[in-house]
């Protein structure tokens, strides 16, 4: 492990990786999202409309999602781990801030992967399949609706648990990017109950849209704090319950 360290001392540092894979899973989720997936379709749409999205962009689609999971796989959940180790540094309410800010972000990444499962299905070949009804449609868009409802609540945890976690543990030299997390996180699990009225596009939902943008900044942030030093990885910290 020491021969490792001194042949490549940027291993190391392990909280820069975890920077490196926080800025990765910004840019590919927001290049795949908005360049590659486009403008998309709500289930207000009709399902003339749905069907013709992913008959002509189906592909582009589900490269965009590829890419979306890529970036979770190679860019989150390195950030997560990371942001986790520097957190928890202790015992006591530092490490479980930490434990907690884990569990919330496997959570997204879990939610972020069953929200996806009915809109792919959709881009892999149902809307082109006309044995599949205009009710078949209309379903797996309504699937699609509470599931991306419900991972508004898993991400707004993650954020939440980590801007507290920040704050209380000043894990990073950067600690006030866990108001932006917290502010984030309190819009996302707000949103996420837009169901209730029925209206995605309405007061409630388009919360998300102002809450999600932040968390993604929060992430930024906290991620070029790691690159730039690591936060107080190197420093002894003294539980605040002790």
């Amino acid at each position: 492990m020491d021969d490792n360290r001194a042949r490549y001392p940027f291993l190391a540092q392990w909280w820069r990786i975890g920077g490196v894979g926080g800025v990765l899973w910004v840019v590919l989720f927001f290049v795949s999202s908005i360049a590659i997936q486009g403008e998309g379709v709500y289930r207000s749409d009709s399902v003339a409309e749905i069907r013709d999205y992913f008959s002509d962009d189906g592909d582009a689609y589900l490269l965009g999602d590829y890419l979306i999971g890529l970036g979770f796989i190679l860019g989150f959940l390195p950030f997560l781990a990371a942001l986790t180790t520097l957190i928890g540094r202790t015992d006591g309410t530092s490490a479980m801030l930490g434990r907690l800010v884990t569990i919330a972000g496997v959570l997204t990444v879990a939610g972020g992967l069953a929200a996806a499962i009915p809109t792919g299905a959709l881009a892999v070949g149902a809307a082109e399949n006309p044995e599949v009804d205009d009710s078949s449609i209309r379903t797996l868009m309504e699937l699609d609706a509470y599931g991306f409802a419900s991972l508004s609540l898993a991400v707004g945890a993650f954020a939440l648990s980590a801007g507290v976690a920040i704050w209380w543990s000043r894990a990073l030299t950067w600690w006030w990017v866990s108001i932006l997390a917290i502010i984030g996180g309190i819009l996302a699990v707000i949103s996420g109950a837009w169901p209730i009225d029925g209206d995605e596009e309405g007061f409630i939902g388009s919360l998300g849209f102002i809450g999600l943008p932040v968390i993604a900044l929060f992430i930024l942030l906290a991620s070029i704090n790691m690159i730039m030093g690591g936060g107080r990885a190197d420093e002894v910290v003294v539980d605040k319950t002790a």
